[in-house]
């Protein structure tokens, strides 16, 4: 399907004029959510004849393109020397925060596995300030899970400099919420993944990092322990024992406190902004984070357990297509 085929990898206008183009045939003027997530790749380096370039590495399109046979070999020692294969590949996606309308891939960025903070929000302010606002398309929320350098960019966006702010303050409680208001895109809010918060708050206790006091007593590894091995527990050994772990630099007790205040944060202003600017759209909380994206990396990896970057694009048209039959 040509429609699904993504046929310029980059975080581009016409990408994202597209997915415009999809809701307006469905008459659809309400919120759009945003996500962005990273996943590893297996390096390789690849023709790709739709868009006539080397694929695989972190150069940019016109870098590797070829025009001829000769231009092959050069292009690839290029690569080798900057040492510019792609390790990783970020994507992004936006989706309607509604049951059965799947997720729409608008970006697959190859990157080297060093992510940084002025990268991501970067990424986020051209998406923002330059292409939403052309296309009217109003971003309510851009989500991202726990990573240390994702929550300092969506820090970065949340406090951006526009004219309009949306606020939420309560001076008896010491509360002061606000994100700012892009022209012609809305309120833009951040959202941390639900579920790798609970991650987060799960691995806490053992990250070990400090000391979690409860009254007179202490929370420790040992009891959770002790629980899981009652015959009447609720917990499970593989809830205690070789626990999936976030990144520890996650799961560390200040990062863990600014996640939750940033979950509190975007509920209340999610809250505030469909009452302002869509009264007439559900509110459906769970369809906002990154979820959607670990959806896309998991349905990839289900197709092809260690897929390059080539693969990956490969892959975009079938994955749509099982997440439109679901």
């Amino acid at each position: 399907n040509n429609e699904d085929t993504l046929t310029n990898p980059n975080l581009s206008f016409e990408n994202v004029a597209k997915f415009k183009r999809l809701i307006d045939t469905l008459n659809y003027r309400g919120p759009i959510v945003a996500m962005s997530d990273n996943t590893k790749l297996k390096p390789a380096l690849r023709y790709n004849p739709v868009l006539g370039c080397i694929v695989g590495s972190t150069l940019s399109t016109e870098q590797t393109k070829i025009n001829k046979y000769e231009d092959i070999q050069p292009i690839i020692n290029n690569i080798k020397t900057k040492k510019a294969i792609a390790k990783d590949v970020r994507a992004y996606i936006l989706q309607i925060p509604l049951p059965n309308f799947p997720p729409v891939v608008i970006a697959l960025i190859a990157n080297n596995g060093s992510d940084n903070m002025s990268t991501i929000t970067s990424f986020h302010q051209e998406l923002l300030t330059q292409i939403a606002p052309q296309l009217n398309l109003p971003i309510l929320s851009i989500g991202l899970d726990g990573a240390i350098v994702e929550f300092k960019a969506q820090v970065a966006i949340q406090s951006y400099s526009t004219d309009e702010q949306l606020t939420f303050k309560n001076n008896k409680l010491g509360v002061n919420f606000s994100c700012p208001i892009f022209p012609n895109v809305g309120p833009v809010i951040r959202v941390q993944d639900p579920k790798h918060a609970k991650k987060t708050s799960r691995n806490a206790i053992m990250s070990g990092a400090r000391l979690l006091t409860l009254g007179s007593s202490t929370a420790r590894f040992e009891q959770l322990l002790k629980l899981s091995n009652l015959s009447n527990s609720v917990m499970y050994h593989h809830d205690v024992i070789k626990l999936d772990r976030q990144d520890d630099g996650v799961a560390y007790p200040d990062q863990s406190f600014a996640i939750f205040i940033s979950l509190a944060e975007s509920m209340v202003l999610l809250v505030k902004a469909h009452r302002e600017y869509y009264p007439n759209y559900p509110f459906l909380p769970w369809m906002h984070g990154s979820e959607a994206c670990e959806h896309f990396f998991g349905m990839a990896h289900q197709i092809n357990s260690d897929f390059n970057y080539s693969e990956l694009l490969q892959l975009v048209p079938k994955i749509s297509q099982c997440a439109k039959a679901l």
